[in-house]
């Protein structure tokens, strides 16, 4: 695709993506495969699985239809018209009777949905088993591996999507030491044990620092 001013879209700070072909033996797209299918199972109270070799033999015998481009779509290459578009109101499509009646259709009747009951997933960061930084680090390489951006690990990813903010090693170790302090004063067990003693032993140790 051409701007308007002549030069190719993909160019400059844009990166030209690549679409990725699902590799069954890759342990990335496994990951996600494994994370998004007991995500969507814990959803409809199903139990999931974490045997790898299960997978494998289900993706083996799984047939995904081949992605195929509408025809007649056109991509907006000129970025001010885009910033323009946005602040226009939005005309609805006059075909959006007939989506709406397609969904409808597709929906099964009450009947066959009996018993059936779905739960939401509050995301968790701290639990490593529930597939939460699992989906996310997979998700996300996945869409770096598009761009040919450099993966991060699940750590990363970790301090990323539960926006953790490091703290100074220093603040941290005095604190750490000052909780020690007072266990040890804990286990001394001193004669004149009150709440004056620790008061007046826990200023001595601030006067230290």
């Amino acid at each position: 695709m051409i701007t308007s001013t002549g030069a190719p879209f993909w160019s400059g700070p844009k990166r030209a993506p690549k679409a990725l072909k699902f590799n069954i033996d890759d342990a990335l797209h496994l990951e996600f495969v494994l994370a998004a299918a007991n995500l969507r199972a814990e959803i409809y109270n199903i139990k999931g699985s974490r045997d790898l070799n299960l997978v494998k033999k289900i993706l083996a015998s799984t047939k995904v239809p081949e992605f195929v481009p509408k025809k007649g779509i056109k991509i907006n290459t000129d970025e001010n018209a885009t910033k323009d578009s946005a602040k226009a109101p939005v005309e609805p499509e006059q075909d959006d009777d007939e989506t709406i009646k397609k969904l409808l259709e597709e929906i099964p009747p009450p009947n066959k949905l009996a018993g059936t009951k779905l739960q939401v997933i509050e995301f968790e960061k701290d639990v490593d088993t529930n597939f939460h930084i699992d989906f996310v680090t997979a998700a996300s390489n996945l869409r770096a591996s598009n761009y040919s951006i450099a993966l991060a690990d699940k750590h990363k990813t970790k301090g990323i999507a539960g926006k953790i903010i490091p703290a100074m090693i220093t603040t941290t170790a005095v604190v750490s030491a000052l909780v020690c302090i007072e266990l040890l004063k804990i286990h001394q067990n001193p004669p004149r044990r009150n709440e004056e003693w620790f008061r007046e032993s826990s200023f001595a140790v601030l006067r230290l620092l």
